[in-house]
């Protein structure tokens, strides 16, 4: 069966170490902002899909931060939604 997402699987908090074993992590809100928590810094702004189809693996998002930085990219979803990996990184639902 096919299940129709109705809501953005990008939605949620999210975590992602490096090889050194640091941890980042990411809260997308449901609102279009979101939160990153680096090792030594903390970042917000606001995120948008450029898509409409949620169930879709592959997801293009344009990130805005606060500071100026933009950053667009797709992310590849797991099969369960509940992973996604950007440029040799993967991110956990948390």
């Amino acid at each position: 069966d096919v299940v129709v997402r109705t809501t953005d699987p990008f939605i949620g908090s999210w975590i992602s170490e490096d090889e050194d074993e640091y941890g980042t992590t990411v809260a997308i809100n449901s609102n279009g902002t979101l939160t990153v928590d680096f090792i030594d810094e903390n970042m917000t702004g606001r995120w948008s899909n450029s898509g409409s189809d949620f169930s879709l693996f592959n997801q293009t998002y344009t990130l805005i931060y606060s500071d100026g930085d933009i950053n667009t990219f797709t992310a590849i979803f797991s099969e369960d939604f509940n992973s996604w990996a950007d440029d040799g990184m993967t991110w956990t639902r948390r």
